[in-house]
């Protein structure tokens, strides 16, 4: 079924943007006459459809980029909130390419088919080609920056570089016995292990307040 899901994803992505007047060189921008403005930062209700699937849209706004689209897109379908499905929604749009407000990005009709069209482009390493081909993370450069800093980063302000905080990070990614929270970050295929999954607080266990995680 899952194979089934990408072959009809991958078909019909050219039918799709062209149907919707979507350009080639970049899809998110709306050529075609009388097509309607929709408001930034919003998601269009109206199905896309082709054979035995649906797309949804979404209408990019000032500051986005596709790991907080994935975020939305998983609170549009009722499901935790994770920047894991970026290279669902970079496969499906022409990307590599900066993208404006206003533009429109397309993604999968459920949440079922968004997950597994990100399982096929990870079992089948395009995840790993397209993060590697374009530099995802950045270019490799001599630093003394730990896997600690390296979460502490993902959290922002609410994060601090706690032990049992980076504990759990790693435990959840099934790296616990293979980095610590002292282990120096070392390249693009570390960087893409360590972040492939952003787990939110909640799935690492964290109930209480981060401000909790300080004191």
């Amino acid at each position: 079924m899952k194979n089934e899901t990408k072959v009809r994803i991958m078909s019909g992505v050219l039918t799709l943007v062209v149907a919707a007047g979507i350009s080639l060189s970049n899809p998110g921008k709306v050529h075609a006459e009388n097509i309607p403005t929709y408001k930034q930062g919003t998601f269009i209700e109206e199905p896309m459809e082709y054979e035995e699937s649906q797309y949804k849209r979404y209408v990019v706004k000032k500051g986005d980029n596709i790991s907080t689209i994935s975020r939305k897109i998983c609170n549009y379908y009722g499901e935790e909130s994770t920047t894991k499905y970026w290279p669902v929604l970079a496969f499906l749009n022409n990307f590599p390419r900066v993208i404006q407000p206003g533009d429109i990005l397309i993604f999968p009709g459920t949440f079922e088919d968004v997950d597994g069209l990100w399982n096929d482009l990870n079992e089948t390493g395009w995840i790993k080609r397209y993060v590697k081909e374009n530099n995802v993370y950045g270019k490799k450069k001599k630093s003394n920056k730990t896997v600690g800093d390296l979460i502490a980063e993902i959290y922002g302000d609410k994060a601090c570089a706690d032990p049992d905080f980076v504990k759990a990070y790693l435990e959840a990614q099934g790296l616990g016995n293979k980095y610590s929270i002292d282990t120096p970050l070392n390249g693009n295929d570390m960087l893409f292990e360590l972040t492939e999954w952003i787990p939110t607080l909640e799935e690492l266990g964290i109930t209480e307040p981060m401000e909790v995680l300080k004191k």
